[in-house]
């Protein structure tokens, strides 16, 4: 972890700022969802995974993110409900449901959301710019002095890149675990707060403020980006920052979600025997 300086400052404006993000493809990290089409057909008949190793389920600790077939599952651990995202190829609908699994009593399944697919371009673009306005607004230049005043160190190791993931991460028993020993290894590569300057495109590093030396605290992220001249610029935002838009974001994608709907449930959404259930839906 860098926590020295070299002598750099830099210096951007928000218009160029836009730019610099739309270069470095962040936008495909904060918007997985924008290549939504044809995925669920292609996973349903090759069997593909995003996962390193050839792993279908990836544990997080607390739950469980499993891609199968055409649909994403996320299973909380100690929990008796899980969530699914599904594609939906055949019926052209992607719906998100709860399922609810209690020993001795009939599973229940409840819709949360029911989107046919000629209305997810409109839903993914509207999202996606509000995604990207807010990351845009969170993001303030980042200056190597201030650091070095502050004594804020720097930690690119993790964030490792897409080519190292299948370096930090181990399979056991059919899932895909991020291996901390790992992960570890990575760390500890920079000397100079300036070395920052020298990460790839894109790349993303921890801020970590030492301050107190017996408790380190990780607060929020940097990036390395490159202006319009060609000069590498970085940038941070707290973590705390990132808290109060992603509170943002759900309201505004509530909204996005009521505008579109057109009716209430149609006749195949009302509750059957078997325990399910469903809210209503956009038809």
């Amino acid at each position: 972890m860098a926590c020295r300086e070299n002598g750099h400052d830099t210096y951007t404006q928000h218009s160029e700022l836009r730019v610099m993000v739309t270069r470095s493809n962040i936008t495909k990290r904060l918007l997985p969802l924008a290549s939504w089409k044809g995925r669920g057909d292609r996973m349903a008949t090759n069997g593909d995974s995003p996962l390193p190793h050839g792993m279908k389920k990836l544990d997080l600790g607390d739950a469980v993110l499993a891609f199968l077939g055409d649909k994403i599952t996320f299973n909380p651990k100690n929990s008796h409900n899980h969530y699914t995202f599904h594609f939906g190829p055949a019926t052209k609908v992607m719906d998100v449901h709860r399922t609810r699994r209690v020993k001795g009593e009939p599973e229940v399944h409840e819709t949360i959301l029911k989107i046919p697919h000629e209305k997810l371009p409109t839903l993914l673009e509207g999202l996606g710019q509000e995604i990207l306005d807010a990351y845009l607004s969170s993001l303030r230049p980042l200056r190597i002095g201030w650091m070095a005043r502050h004594r804020i160190g720097a930690e690119p190791g993790f964030f490792p890149s897409e080519s190292r993931w299948s370096e930090v991460t181990s399979a056991r028993k059919g899932r895909l675990y991020i291996d901390e020993e790992k992960v570890a290894a990575g760390m500890g590569q920079l000397e100079f707060l300036d070395d920052l300057f020298d990460l790839r495109m894109g790349q993303c590093f921890s801020l970590i403020s030492c301050k107190n030396p017996y408790r380190r605290k990780i607060f929020g992220f940097g990036i390395r980006l490159v202006g319009r001249h060609g000069h590498p610029k970085l940038f941070w935002c707290s973590y705390r920052a990132i808290s109060r838009w992603l509170d943002e974001l759900g309201s505004k994608m509530e909204a996005f979600v009521m505008a579109l709907q057109q009716s209430g449930p149609t006749d195949d959404d009302h509750p059957v025997s078997n325990g399910t259930k469903t809210s209503p839906c956009l038809e």
